[in-house]
């Protein structure tokens, strides 16, 4: 158990990490493979809805609590633009293009994972790209099991509902729990991305502290972001009509270093309860 006293020193040491370990500098990198694959991703999305009866409208609006209000819009925006481009040609270089941008942004995150941890990559190149390819595919199997369970889900309550009267309090709840479940998909794929990414051997347990900060990073960051841009930012100004794509790298940088500081977290809770093992 961490005392009291350690854990300053944890948050002083993080500070200090954030600095020496060029965490904004990862995070830039890493920003730009997201928004690489991003386009891709939605639009190879977009392309596999073609072949149902649901519309980027059933899907995406499910999630507009997930995201700031102004990054919402620009993903709806980009894809019904991307609707215009179907065809089996394209989703062939948007699986691809997906793919190696979003592996090349999980390299970066193993590259400062183990940095985090003062630890020399020993694994091959093959094996890191293979590994970098396999969470690529689990995170995207992630996003679409969500967006399938998440959809199919507010269909049948909506089809049970039609039959049943609900309280408006509960439609809230309701409203929650959708939430709460994209929440805790997301914890765990921060468990698993902290917990085998770095090259040392680490238990789930050890990683749970960056999980949680990661996770709750986000969603303050993000309702912190969008009252920003609401009430104080104003981008248009500035940067006139590539403001929303500025706004959306902003958010996706915001990200990164709060899943990168998440990594460090670990890293030196680590350090310090090896410590006070070694020391009791």
């Amino acid at each position: 158990m961490i005392s009291k006293k350690t854990m300053l020193r944890v948050i002083i040491q993080l500070v200090r990490r954030v600095q020496s370990d060029d965490i904004t500098a990862w995070a830039s990198k890493l920003t730009f493979y997201i928004l690489l694959s991003i386009f891709p991703f939605l639009l190879f999305l977009m392309q596999i809805l073609s072949y149902t009866s649901l519309t980027n409208v059933d899907i995406f609006y499910q999630f507009q609590d997930l995201f700031p209000e102004e990054v919402f819009g620009i993903i709806d925006f980009i894809t019904v633009d991307l609707q215009r481009s179907q065809s089996d040609t394209v989703l062939s270089i948007a699986i691809i293009a997906t793919i190696w941008a979003a592996s090349k942004g999980i390299m970066a995150v193993i590259t400062s994972l183990n940095k985090a941890y003062r630890e020399k990559e020993t694994r091959s190149y093959f094996y890191i790209r293979f590994m970098a390819f396999v969470y690529t595919i689990a995170f995207a199997l992630v996003l679409i099991l969500t967006f399938i369970l998440i959809i199919f889900w507010n269909k049948l309550l909506s089809f049970a509902f039609s039959y049943i009267y609900l309280p408006t309090a509960l439609e809230g709840i309701i409203g929650f729990i959708r939430i709460l479940f994209a929440i805790v998909l997301l914890f765990f794929f921060f468990i698993l991305l902290y917990n085998a990414s770095p090259n040392k051997k680490i238990s789930f347990k050890e990683v749970v502290p960056g999980a949680i900060l990661s996770t709750l990073g986000w969603l303050l960051m993000s309702f912190i972001f969008s009252i920003y841009i609401n009430r104080l930012g104003n981008f248009s100004y500035m940067y006139g009509s590539l403001a929303s794509i500025i706004i959306l790298m902003i958010w996706l940088y915001l990200c990164s270093i709060i899943l990168l500081i998440g990594g460090q977290l670990n890293a030196i809770a680590a350090e310090y309860t090896k410590k006070e093992i070694e020391t009791t």
